[in-house]
């Protein structure tokens, strides 16, 4: 889809997503590397607008079961490492956008400097893998799984599953948010229910340097 009506220049949109109210796009601009923000249109490609300029968010964004909120990842430029522009990884925190409303809320880690990354909705909030930002590697590593009550502005965070030394490559959440599976690095699973009452570890490593994706069905 080519829009060419907003005053930028023509704009070409790429589907990323789709609930039962809106088809999601990321905007970008012919023939180069360069993004235009995030753009949303009715199921039937009717009323296409601009929901989120590109500087508010990195990453993909994720919606809700219901299809009515979006969690965006998001640089705070001011709690990241010097050198960092806006709309550039890691993020950091996210921003729940009502699409009732327009009504946003910001959550995000208790621990300054973390990094948020592999968003996946749950039964009862939004988990993610968190990190700390690794100056010598230039990556943020992630050894932890978080939960957060999107309606909190914040508040609510639970750590569902911590691997110390080991890092977390991979969330995935099953079809009703009830259980996550956290791939780590070296190729085990963590699987944990999203309200903390059990955990189990399955080892499914296939090679020292095997990474996997978890798919529920």
């Amino acid at each position: 889809m080519l829009l060419d009506q907003t005053g930028l220049g023509e704009i070409a949109l790429s589907p990323i997503g789709w609930s039962p109210q809106m088809i999601l796009f990321r905007g970008l601009i012919p023939f180069t590397d360069q993004h235009r923000g995030l753009w949303a249109s009715r199921p039937d490609g009717s009323e296409v607008r601009q929901i989120a300029v590109e500087e508010d968010f990195v990453g993909l964004p994720q919606f809700s079961p219901e299809g009515d909120r979006l969690a965006l990842p998001v640089s705070d430029l001011s709690a990241l490492p010097a050198g960092y522009g806006a709309g550039e990884p890691p993020a950091n925190i996210i921003r729940i956008l009502d699409l009732r409303d327009g009504h946003q809320a910001v959550i995000g880690p208790s621990v300054a400097r973390q990094t948020v990354a592999g968003l996946e909705w749950t039964s009862d909030g939004l988990a993610a893998l968190v990190g700390k930002w690794d100056a010598d590697r230039a990556i943020s590593a992630y050894r932890s799984a978080v939960v957060w009550s999107p309606a909190a502005d914040g508040g609510g965070e639970r750590v569902l599953l911590s691997t110390g030394a080991s890092e977390l490559s991979h969330l995935a959440a099953c079809p009703d948010g009830s259980w996550l599976v956290a791939i780590q690095s070296g190729g085990d699973a963590q699987i944990v229910r999203a309200d903390e009452k059990s955990l189990t570890t399955i080892a499914v490593r296939h090679g020292p340097a095997l990474d996997w994706l978890a798919c529920w069905q």
